[in-house]
């Protein structure tokens, strides 16, 4: 005897959010992009092309020259508590719909430049 499995109207909708979830992206941490920024090059102050990432990493981290000015470092470790507990909850949770987007770029709203 064949069995004949049917997906209901509740297990279709289910599915159909999976399929939009799956295109989703999140992003963290520093995000990147080339500025034009001021170097100083002898006596004179010159225009240079900059990766965002890497002026993050300078500040964060230091340079030869220039002291560590840590602010992602520092925001975990003041916020530790808050951000656990966030995660814990938004892992209990299963997603109930996509992060609403913002402005025009096609990322969910968490990760969009302000």
């Amino acid at each position: 005897m064949a069995v004949i499995d049917r997906t209901t109207p509740e297990g279709r909708k289910f599915y159909a959010e999976l399929r939009k979830l799956a295109e989703l992206e999140s992003y963290a941490g520093f995000q990147g992009g080339v500025e034009t920024a001021k170097k100083r090059e002898g006596d004179q102050i010159v225009d240079t092309d900059v990766d965002l990432l890497d002026v993050a990493a300078f500040n964060e981290l230091g340079t030869d020259t220039t002291p560590s000015r840590p602010f992602l470092r520092q925001s975990l470790d003041n916020h530790h508590p808050e951000i656990e507990a966030f995660l814990k909850d938004q892992i209990a949770q299963p997603p109930t719909a996509p992060p609403r987007q913002t402005g025009s770029c096609n990322r969910p709203r968490f990760s969009c430049a302000a």
